[in-house]
């Protein structure tokens, strides 16, 4: 019985090693670690990186609301613009999230023209009345589809900084989603800049779901702190060693210089750059939707602010990189060890 709940012990805590190593930070830890304990050198403290925080109700652009007293809604029953102001008058219309309000929007300016038409032979006063409304909306529609996509709980979900790190080494399906449904929120936007007002909204509130279930903007930035931090502990490590006394000055410490080329290959080469070069162009694919995005409407000042601390950021990585491997090339230069496609290949092969 006892050996039982030992071994039943034991297999927790095998277990819980085994989930810990798999995590980004230990994953990163463990290369910054073994290349410390390689040049003899203590790891420096780095100031965590303070994320961006988006607050997507702060990113919502002012729409103004044009009301239709009862009595003109009731000369509305002869048109199908009559249903759309009821349900956008209702008790759920009023408190109606931005995705929503943008379906009333739709239906308005779909609806409208025609029933101006109807009522200018009946009621030439509130067909007039209409025709500042749909005008009113039409000026006011790019403002309300930034609000349905960038205004609410999917924007927040998606750009959430208490995110978890994109994947080490699985696949990552929710980086794609995510690109698929900003190119949707994009195509949207130009169809809608261009008098093109119809959709599907079911098909329109699938994909901010989507949205908001990858978090994958949130997932680029803590992955992006991670990887700075990790770099710029190892290329400080990398630079002190150097200064003090470059590890093959002489040329006699083969067994060091074998041990730190093969942390190199294997925890370099093989793990941390595919996962850098996989955050690397998740980032600049976003960038790219972001600018997209902001090219249609003239964003608040809180999501300009927001989006230059992202592309902020993104340089601060790709500086830190090339440090890093400017200082590897220099470190294993003079170790004779600068790595070519057939020197890798070898090592493989070993």
């Amino acid at each position: 019985m006892a050996q039982g709940i030992c071994l039943f012990l034991i297999a927790i805590l095998f277990s819980s090693l085994t989930a810990c190593s798999n995590t980004v930070e230990w994953q990163l830890e463990d290369y910054t670690d073994r290349v410390a304990h390689v040049l003899e050198q203590e790891l420096p403290d780095i100031p965590t990186i303070e994320l961006p925080y988006q607050s997507a109700r702060q990113n919502q652009l002012p729409v103004d609301v044009e009301s239709i007293n009862l009595l003109e809604f009731l000369k509305l029953n002869r048109c199908q613009l009559g249903r759309v102001v009821a349900q956008q008058n209702s008790a759920l219309g009023k408190v109606a999230p931005p995705s929503q309000v943008m379906h009333f929007y739709r239906d308005f300016l779909i609806y409208g023209p025609p029933c101006i038409e109807t009522l200018k032979t009946e009621d030439l006063k509130l067909a007039d009345v209409i025709d500042r409304a749909v005008t009113q909306k039409q000026f006011q529609r790019m403002n309300v589809w930034w609000n349905a996509w960038t205004g609410y709980e999917e924007w927040q979900a998606l750009t959430s900084i208490a995110a978890t790190p994109i994947n080490y080494k699985d696949n990552t399906p929710y980086l794609s989603v995510s690109l698929q449904v900003l190119d949707f929120a994009i195509q949207q936007g130009r169809g809608w800049r261009d008098g093109q007002y119809e959709y599907d909204d079911k098909s329109m509130e699938e994909q901010l779901k989507q949205l908001r279930f990858s978090e994958s903007i949130g997932r680029w930035l803590r992955s992006a702190m991670l990887l700075i931090q990790a770099l710029e502990k190892t290329a400080h490590v990398l630079d002190q060693r150097l200064k003090q006394q470059p590890l093959c000055v002489s040329r006699n410490d083969k067994s060091k210089s074998d041990i730190l080329f093969n942390v190199f290959r294997k925890y370099y080469v093989g793990e941390v750059q595919p996962y850098l070069s996989k955050v690397h162009v998740y980032g600049g694919q976003i960038s790219d939707r972001l600018d997209r995005l902001t090219q249609m409407v003239e964003p608040p000042r809180s999501f300009v602010s927001w989006r230059k601390q992202i592309d902020a950021i993104n340089h601060l990585l790709q500086d830190t990189s090339r440090r890093h491997v400017r200082l590897w090339q220099v470190t294993l230069s003079n170790c004779d060890l600068m790595p070519n496609p057939q020197r890798l290949k070898n090592e493989e092969q070993a």
